[in-house]
């Protein structure tokens, strides 16, 4: 094997692991926002039972759920981006053995193949979130309105 072949054969596991972490980044980001707003519906909801606002309590409760299903499915993505970063990590490791072990290129292509399938599930779990997205808010909207129906209906009657 050449220099070249073997700088080569390095070249794409190196790029896949630059790709995952730019993706880790933007899935730590969105975790992070979920998670932060996660605590923030928690606080609202424990003040609004401490207040005896059970109706919006358990709007928030739902709130919370939904919100809840994002997170796992970003945490999802981000363990099979990481995993897919290990595999890449290994993968050039074998690349690297190659030159002074030829059965190494063998042993290589399938944590390549596998590290590619970990991160095509983490794309997966992705886009799922992402898909939900919108609808949260949507049904957060919806849950909203219903609650300021009550109210006005609440301050007609009194």
């Amino acid at each position: 094997m050449t220099e070249a072949q073997l700088v080569a054969a390095l070249l794409s596991p190196v790029i896949f692991i630059s790709a995952a972490g730019l993706l880790l980044l933007s899935l730590n980001t969105r975790l992070m926002g979920i998670v932060s707003r996660l605590r923030s519906f928690h606080w609202e909801c424990h003040q609004k039972e401490r207040a005896g606002a059970h109706e919006e309590a358990k709007a928030l409760e739902l709130q919370i759920q939904a919100i809840t299903r994002r997170a796992v499915l970003v945490r999802n993505a981000f363990l099979w981006v990481l995993v897919s970063v290990f595999l890449a990590l290994v993968t050039c490791l074998l690349l690297g053995l190659a030159a002074l072990w030829p059965a190494a290129y063998a042993v290589a292509i399938p944590f390549f193949v596998l590290g590619f399938v970990a991160m095509l599930a983490g794309v997966g779990y992705y886009l799922a979130e992402v898909a939900i997205a919108l609808a949260a808010v949507r049904e957060e909207e919806r849950i909203l309105s219903l609650l300021d129906l009550k109210v006005r209906e609440e301050r007609h009657t009194t």
